[in-house]
């Protein structure tokens, strides 16, 4: 919610397959993925849409609650371009966000 007070257009999925889906229609310009989620997770629906052609290029920031160095050195393993966790604070994802996107 805060992203869309923001300015930014913003889609939701339910799990990483749908994510997936979601991604593959849309092609956003980022790509804010839960490391927790049912049905598949975030990391293997990163490693998915990091191995696909049309979806490889999109900056992926991880979101997750799991806040170990050893996650922080998963979100890069698959391929995230960034690694937030969670509880983060609504200006904190902003600014990340930004940074991403090279945007001031």
């Amino acid at each position: 919610m805060y992203l869309a007070y923001e300015g930014f257009r913003v889609l939701e999925a339910e799990n990483g397959e749908q994510a997936i889906v979601k991604t593959r229609e849309a092609l956003p310009s980022l790509i804010l993925m839960d490391a927790s989620m049912p049905r598949m997770d975030g990391w293997d629906a990163v490693r998915a849409l990091k191995s696909d052609p049309k979806t490889r290029t999109i900056p992926v920031l991880m979101l997750t609650g799991h806040a170990y160095d050893e996650h922080r050195a998963k979100a890069a393993a698959v391929g995230a371009n960034g690694f937030l966790a969670k509880p983060v604070l609504p200006d904190d994802l902003a600014r990340e966000v930004r940074r991403v996107l090279q945007m001031p």
